[in-house]
């Protein structure tokens, strides 16, 4: 101790050393400016940037790294990389230059009456990413500051634990939480057909509507809760004028496809989801519903698993056609987790995933080469007998749907 300094009171040392723990443990996060896009200038970005952050300061648990640490640890040209970085492998390596655990960016643009924003969480560990978006249909900035908060929450949601799922020669570490799979923009509705829906509801929050003068046999109806209805990838059923009507949407948790399925029948209303049915009531729209796209856009692909039962689910984006925006799922029922696919080579009879732990091969000779390792044999499994799985009891995705049956099954 230097001389003429007397010591710290015992409960300021105590307090600081409590402070300093927490403060270890604390998740550090580092904030990219948001990207301006049409109709934003920087000041609008850089305004929004910082509330951004100032909203990540209010999650418990989170250290965030403002503007000019960032900058300060940085040289020029990393700095100009920041200012553009889009990918998750750009923010994944620009995470790791900082010694943040997350980087979070997001971009905002003004496209004719629609604000579109867009949140984006990578994990700089495993490059894993986590995105979340809204569109405000003749909304304000306003509307864009009110949604930051529900942002960040979706990307904030905690990963599962990082300790390694052993089983016997395989041993696969946790990449973190799966990306969305569904999203919430609007669908374009015309006020005429808007005025002419018929709404019902369960009378617990489950509200349905539909447009009875519909020309179009299969035309998607719309379903959800909490003034969000989202509109019914429609499969089949038939119709009788206005009537009476059966219609089959997608709904991969059921057993049958005529088990998801809604219509109306002497004068009554009625929705099936496994094997319930029940009645639905005539209703109307909450205050301020919104009418909402097909929420999930994305299909399971392959699954294989081990002798062991560990479970490798592949997905894919729904669209464009031909997409290869593939993701893999690894774990045991009830554990999967999600891992960044790197690379894909697609043949007819043969698909071959790259992680950063592995590659993963379905078809003749399926099995996962863990990095480093040797292979170990997989047994693919069909697609059409294990989907309903895959989406119920093994939670491969922590999160609706949007179907009526969300919350039913």
């Amino acid at each position: 101790m230097l001389r003429g300094m007397r010591p710290l009171p015992f409960v300021l040392v105590l307090c600081c050393s409590l402070l300093a723990a927490s403060s270890s443990l604390a998740r550090k996060v580092g904030v990219l400016p948001m990207v301006g896009g049409a109709g934003v200038d920087a000041k609008t970005a850089a305004a929004l940037t910082e509330a951004l952050a100032g909203q990540l300061a209010r999650v418990p648990g989170t250290e965030v790294m403002t503007q000019a640490q960032m900058k300060a640890l940085l040289d020029l040209e990393a700095q100009k990389q920041m200012v553009g970085c889009a990918d998750d492998s750009c923010m994944a390596q620009i995470g790791a230059a900082l010694g943040v655990d997350e980087l979070i960016g997001g971009s905002v643009s003004l496209v004719g009456s629609s604000w579109l924003v867009g949140v984006r969480k990578v994990e700089v560990r495993t490059a894993g990413s986590r995105l979340a978006d809204r569109r405000f249909k003749g909304g304000t900035l306003d509307d864009v500051l009110d949604a930051l908060p529900a942002l960040v929450a979706e990307v904030s949601q905690a990963a599962p634990s990082a300790a390694p799922l052993a089983t016997g020669v395989l041993a696969i570490a946790p990449g973190g939480a799966a990306p969305a799979g569904g999203r919430e923009l609007d669908a374009e509705v015309a006020p005429a057909v808007k005025k002419r829906l018929v709404v019902v509801g369960d009378g617990k929050g489950l509200v349905v509507a539909y447009d009875p003068k519909s020309e179009d046999s299969f035309a998607p109806f719309y379903a959800g809760r909490d003034g969000r209805l989202f509109a019914q990838r429609i499969s089949g059923g038939g119709r009788e004028g206005e009537v009476s009507f059966d219609l089959v949407f997608w709904e991969p948790r059921v057993a049958e496809r005529w088990q998801a399925s809604f219509g109306k029948k002497d004068g009554k209303h009625w929705l099936q989801c496994g094997d319930k049915k029940i009645e639905l009531s005539p209703t109307m729209l909450p205050k301020g519903a919104r009418l909402l796209q097909v929420r999930w856009q994305r299909r399971i692909d392959k699954i294989a698993r081990t002798d062991d039962g560990v479970y490798f689910v592949v997905d894919v984006a729904r669209e464009p056609e031909g997409s290869r925006d593939f993701r893999l799922h690894v774990g045991k029922p009830g554990a999967l987790s999600y891992q960044r696919v790197d690379a894909v080579m697609l043949e007819r009879d043969e698909s071959v995933f790259t992680t950063a732990q592995g590659r993963l091969n379905v078809g003749y000779g399926a099995s996962w080469t863990p990095k480093g390792g040797a292979p170990v044999p997989l047994k693919p499994l069909p697609v059409e007998d294990h989907a309903g799985e895959a989406y119920g009891p093994w939670r491969v995705y922590a999160e609706p749907l949007g179907t009526p049956c969300d919350g039913l099954l």
